[in-house]
């Protein structure tokens, strides 16, 4: 493989100074040297643009562009306008890199001129430094999957592809007219299947190479008003690319297991959300409508009977539903820390 192929690596970084040198260092400690990594340090102020400074000062390779807080999507998008790259990766700056990442799929998407290339992810809930262990590593597959387009398309619907950008090497003309929409988060749910439509050949590598820190302050955990409404029009977006692409790509069956994951989906961040503190009766009301017209839509006879219970219950009997979760949850979890 030539190793003159530059990657440009993408860093948003914003408040994470915890995490912020374990990241960066999984970067540079690269077996595949040859990088380009663009830190866009998005508006922090808890000590995470003084550490970037220092590592911009120790390592000629380092892109470092400071900008007012604009949101995630805002600074990936600063680092696709100025990469010079031929391929680009995404790293976010509480996760890591193992020391193989760049050079495994570089090697993967040179031999079997991909598009795209995605790893397996570990998963790590720690606050500490996120380490592989041989276990870890034993039973690893190192076989790879080549896809088409359209299997890669149903393959990330059936969730073997995830969203996420980050565990994944791109050729960089796939973002020449694409950008994450600022403002929004869940912007790699809104994302990811608009680059695949793009591609031609996608590679899975079965190798688990990127390191995934799970806490309880990550997007993905955090259940406000704009964050589930922002996940719901996500989710609304892939449905509707799903059904435009129906039958070229997908099957009346795709569409309706998309339609009952959304359901399933719904009923989550509505229990999620009634845990809050925040107490907006209008916006549960409005995310009972939403679950009531999709149970309608696709006939909740396919969605077994617990997830039927939680159905009725949420849409008719709503005061039971939240004085059950804010009687279950506290004790399911006063098990778990006594486990």
């Amino acid at each position: 493989m030539k190793s003159d192929i530059l990657v440009s690596i993408i860093i948003p970084v914003y408040n994470v100074s915890s995490f912020l040198v374990e990241s960066l260092d999984s970067v540079l400690q690269q077996t595949y040297s040859n990088l380009e990594v663009i830190i866009v340090d998005d508006g922090s102020s808890d000590g995470s643009a003084e550490i970037c400074e220092k590592y911009a000062k120790r390592d000629h390779r380092i892109r470092l562009i400071h900008q007012s807080n604009q949101g995630l999507s805002s600074a990936r998008n600063r680092g696709l306008d100025i990469m010079t790259g031929d391929v680009v990766a995404f790293l976010d700056s509480d996760d890591a890199y193992t020391p193989s990442f760049i050079y495994a799929m570089i090697s993967v998407m040179h031999k079997e001129q991909a598009d795209i290339v995605t790893c397996r992810a570990l998963k790590r809930y720690t606050k500490s430094r996120m380490r592989v262990f041989d276990h870890d590593l034993m039973n690893q597959s190192h076989s790879i999957k080549v896809l088409n387009r359209n299997e890669a398309l149903r393959a990330l619907s059936d969730g073997l592809i995830s969203h996420g950008v980050w565990n994944k090497l791109y050729k960089r003309h796939l973002w020449e007219n694409i950008r994450f929409p600022v403002g929004h988060v869940f912007e790699d749910l809104d994302t990811t299947f608009r680059i695949l439509a793009h591609s031609d050949k996608i590679c899975i590598l079965e190798q688990q190479l990127y390191l995934y820190r799970q806490h309880s302050t990550s997007i993905t955990k955090t259940f406000s008003q704009h964050n589930i409404s922002d996940r719901i029009l996500a989710e609304e977006h892939f449905l509707s690319f799903i059904r435009s692409s129906t039958p070229a790509v997908y099957t009346e069956e795709d569409v309706n297991k998309r339609l009952l994951h959304r359901f399933r989906m719904m009923i989550y961040l509505y229990g999620k959300y009634i845990l809050k503190a925040e107490d907006d009766p209008e916006f549960e009301a409005k995310l009972r409508r939403k679950i009531l017209k999709l149970g309608k839509e696709i006939g909740i006879h396919s969605a077994g009977f617990p997830m039927k219970i939680r159905y009725y219950l949420i849409c008719y009997c709503p005061q039971v539903v939240k004085l059950a979760y804010h009687t279950i949850y506290p004790i399911r979890n006063w098990i778990r820390r006594l486990g």
